[in-house]
């Protein structure tokens, strides 16, 4: 039985190939999936805008000047991970 651990040599199972097939319907039925975000990154770190503190509002009167006010940003940096499983499939 061969063992790939490249892609080099599988062109009957290349991910393009059987993504629709496997990966879509498990996605589908991943929990972790559905309440999170998928962000494709080749990138070592990832910077995600946060907005730590919202605009006021108040009442005013009529006619009165409308008191100007800006939110607050910051940012996260996250170091992507990957979870992986890895499963062997033979002719035998």
């Amino acid at each position: 039985m061969a063992t790939y651990t490249t892609t080099a040599g599988v062109g009957g199972i290349l991910p393009e190939q059987y993504g629709a097939l496997i990966v879509e319907p498990v996605q589908a039925a991943s929990v972790a999936i559905q309440v999170s975000e998928f962000v494709p990154t080749d990138n070592v770190t990832f910077h995600v805008p946060l907005m730590t503190e919202d605009v006021s509002a108040s009442w005013v009167a009529e006619g009165a000047e409308i008191p100007q006010d800006d939110p607050v940003f910051a940012e996260d940096e996250v170091t992507p991970k990957k979870l992986a499983a890895l499963t062997v499939i033979s002719r035998a």
